[in-house]
């Protein structure tokens, strides 16, 4: 399971602070999210019902990407 919070568009992923730099579908249940800090800069996929954002279980591609973009 994938624990993320997303904050204020902070993506706190393991606890390292990232901004989104891209958000792309995949598939029905797997989103590529672009991810970026001052030492990082990397494609990380989260899927469905492994993911977990400020709580919440995932269910779909668009529900992570709805999640992402607010």
């Amino acid at each position: 399971m994938i624990y993320i919070e997303y904050v204020n568009s902070v993506l706190t992923l393991d606890g390292s602070d990232y901004s989104i730099t891209s958000l792309e579908k995949c598939s029905e249940s797997g989103v590529f999210v672009g991810l970026h800090n001052d030492v990082n800069d990397f494609i990380y996929r989260l899927n469905a019902y492994t993911t977990t954002i400020n709580g919440v279980l995932q269910t779909s591609a668009d529900m992570i990407i709805q999640t992402l973009s607010d």
